[in-house]
């Protein structure tokens, strides 16, 4: 069984993983965006950059951001300190 100073630092990482999640889904899928010549992410959704040579950035991006949101979710309500 886990103790309690354990479980809060787990809870307190998933809850981290919730609030990181969309910052780190912003920043890859504007690195690949820089990375697709002629790409505007005013004229075109994200999910675009999910086909051609170098879909799979934004693919493993997508992967990438549900986890973090699954491991979120499992996290206690309040547990980020915030």
């Amino acid at each position: 069984m886990m103790d309690a100073g354990r479980s809060r630092r787990i809870d307190r990482m998933l809850a981290w993983a919730g609030i990181l999640g969309p910052i780190v889904f912003i920043a890859i899928f504007t690195v690949a965006g820089w990375l697709r010549p002629g790409y505007s992410a005013m004229e075109e959704a994200v999910s675009d950059l999910g086909v051609g040579p170098q879909a799979w950035i934004q693919n493993a991006n997508f992967f990438l951001f549900g986890a973090f949101l699954l491991a979120s979710l499992s996290a206690s309500p309040g547990s980020c300190g915030i």
